[in-house]
C-alpha cells in the first residue's frame, strides 16, 4: 500500500474525489490511477460495495424489461 494512498484513507478522501487527486499527484491517466487506488487492499470494501450495487441496478433494470 502507498503512501498516498494511506493518506487519502486516513483523510477520508473517497471515491471519485480519490481518483482524481491519485490522478493528479501521480501524473496519470484515469486508468492507472483507477487501479492503484481501487487496487489498495483498504479500498475492499468501497469495491465489494460498488460491486453489489453495480448487480443490483443490473438485476433492477432486467425486472423493468420484464414488465
Amino acid at each position: 500500500m502507498s503512501v498516498l494512498q494511506r493518506d487519502l484513507f486516513d483523510a477520508g478522501v473517497h471515491g471519485a474525489d480519490a481518483v482524481m487527486v491519485t490522478m493528479r499527484v501521480m501524473g496519470v491517466g484515469l486508468a492507472e490511477a483507477n487501479e492503484a487506488f481501487f487496487g489498495s487492499p483498504l479500498r475492499a470494501a468501497e469495491r465489494d460495495f460498488q460491486n453489489w450495487f453495480i448487480d443490483a441496478l443490473a438485476s433492477a433494470a432486467e425486472t423493468d424489461e420484464r414488465q
